[in-house]
């Protein structure tokens, strides 16, 4: 059913699509599933979103950087502060930072990463942590 309403729904065009296709993670709870499914398919309730949605704002710019518009990747990966927590992260984890522009682009990395499964579902679920926290 989920491979149904996806293929269904089309992503916001102001913010980076992704042909990234979810795995669910049995490792991570339900709600960061939901959220980071949410987040891949452009739902989370940033400003951007808001805005399409019908709902007047006084600003769609970021908050914490003032640099561009709040979309979902912009709130996750793309503002300077999600970057610097991103980046110490996957330092922590011992991975090269690559500058990754959406939530798809993270997660398709993830799931090609390494050659140990064991690790590799490891830093995946490492991953769901960081975009959940975020």
């Amino acid at each position: 059913m989920r491979k149904k309403i996806a293929s269904k729904l089309s992503p916001s065009p102001s913010c980076a699509s992704t042909s990234f296709v979810f795995k669910w993670n049995n490792v991570s709870p339900n709600k960061v599933n939901c959220f980071i499914w949410r987040a891949l398919q452009k739902k989370i309730p940033s400003a951007v979103a808001l805005r399409s949605r019908g709902i007047d704002l006084t600003t769609i710019t970021c908050g914490a950087c003032i640099n561009e518009s709040e979309c979902a990747d912009h709130i996750l990966l793309l503002c300077l502060f999600a970057r610097s927590i991103t980046d110490k992260i996957l330092s922590w984890c011992g991975v090269q930072h690559n500058s990754f522009t959406s939530v798809g682009e993270l997660l398709e990395y993830a799931n090609r990463w390494g050659r140990n499964l064991k690790m590799r579902k490891r830093f995946i679920t490492i991953c769901h942590g960081l975009i959940w926290n975020l």
